[in-house]
């Protein structure tokens, strides 16, 4: 019998889209819906972060380590290569009514998650049911700037549909820096406040055994 692959993703000529959220698929799906522009890239995770099953990832083009592998015959190299994770720009935390955004835990219907290829945008839209009855749609926006190739940049869009009140939006860029199977390196330093983002890209300066890097601090414009 022959195989048959699973479809999980929507056919489209020029888009990416997944209807419904299936955790079991979580890091297929930022793996495929990962944006960049040659110079910083950001892999598909969830703005919010939360309990799903996540592999969080922003990028710098050639700012990487190199770590020693334990030799097992002759022939096999001794040596490995990988990318350091940058700063986490996409770090927002989400409360309406003391209740967090976390998808893995709340109620939501209508998820969508869709990449346009020709726009270079990833959108996100889903229907956020509280525990007090609430429901709020949400969609994020998110794209990497090609002319000014260290900028980046991302979109929140709120609307109640059975109510009215406060939210609040906590937004930070979050250096942790973390690999799959790999130890943390470097520190962890947290920036940011209530209601605005400050963005710190890290370009090489050096690349060798130590790794030399310029932080540069811009505040991004909503937009």
């Amino acid at each position: 019998m022959a195989k048959v692959a699973d479809k999980y993703f929507v056919s489209d000529p020029w888009k990416i889209i997944e209807k419904g959220f299936d955790p079991a698929y979580s890091r297929v799906s930022e793996s495929i819906f990962a944006l960049s522009n040659e110079n910083i890239g950001v892999r598909g995770n969830f703005d919010e972060g939360g309990s799903v099953d996540s592999l969080r990832g922003s990028y710098v083009n050639g700012v990487y380590e190199i770590t020693q592998l334990n030799k097992s015959y002759k022939g096999i190299i001794d040596k490995t290569h990988f990318m350091i994770p940058a700063v986490d720009w996409l770090n927002t935390t989400i409360l309406l009514d003391s209740e967090v955004l976390d998808l893995g835990k709340v109620k939501f219907s209508d998820f969508s998650r869709e990449l346009d290829l020709r726009a270079g945008t990833l959108t996100r839209n889903f229907i956020w049911h509280t525990a007090d009855g609430k429901n709020l749609e949400l969609t994020f926006i998110r794209f990497m700037d090609m002319t000014n190739n260290e900028r980046a940049y991302q979109r929140f869009i709120f609307k109640p549909l059975n109510f009215s009140g406060e939210l609040e939006l906590t937004m930070a860029s979050l250096l942790t820096w973390f690999t799959k199977g790999a130890m943390p390196v470097f520190g962890v330093i947290q920036l940011g406040q209530s209601g605005v983002i400050p963005c710190l890209l890290c370009r090489v300066l050096r690349c060798r055994e130590k790794k030399y890097l310029q932080g540069l601090m811009s505040m991004l414009p909503w937009l």
